[in-house]
């Protein structure tokens, strides 16, 4: 009796190992491979939208010394509330920016818990779900640094105009 006892017990263990080990890793579901190419895709979003940001920053500079060397360095209210205007905007494009790169960092840091296998399904799943939700936010966030980057631009150039014309 004894010894059906011990057999049964190592049975049972045998059976929970490799119950365990057969237990799919859910790393390796498609849900979590799309939300990895997701991810990659908003990370290469986002380093596309901070070049440019950083190319409107550099074109910003350089208009701005246009600008002052056409007024002569005279002062205008108007161009100056607008040049006001640009650097505020300028300023929340780098915190949001920033506020990116840290949901970029979180979310790689996510991805490789979840690859290991240590984390459940459904905490996968929630996971994901954030993830999904903080992308869609980013892209809303990127479109619209990229509208008010062409404000910028267009302001910049109907400052030059306004320039041009006082001349003629």
């Amino acid at each position: 009796m004894k010894r059906q006892s011990v057999f049964f017990i190592i049975i049972a263990l045998i059976s929970g190992v490799a119950f365990i080990r057969c237990t799919p890793n859910p790393a390796e579901t498609e849900e979590h491979k799309q939300m990895v190419s997701e991810h990659d895709e908003m990370e290469k979003e986002h380093q596309s939208m901070e070049a440019l940001h950083n190319e409107m920053k550099t074109k910003h500079d350089q208009l701005m010394a246009e600008h002052k060397e056409m007024s002569a360095g005279e002062v205008d209210s108007t161009h100056m509330a607008i040049e006001a205007s640009h650097l505020a905007i300028i300023a929340s494009h780098e915190a949001l920016i920033s506020k990116h790169n840290e949901l970029i960092t979180k979310h790689k840091s996510l991805e490789e818990k979840h690859a290991s296998g240590e984390i459940s399904l459904e905490q996968m799943t929630k996971d994901h779900e954030t993830m999904k939700e903080e992308h869609e936010a980013m892209k809303e966030e990127h479109a619209k640094m990229a509208a008010e980057h062409e404000q910028m631009e267009e302001e910049h150039e109907q400052m030059k105009r306004e320039h041009t014309s006082d001349t003629e």
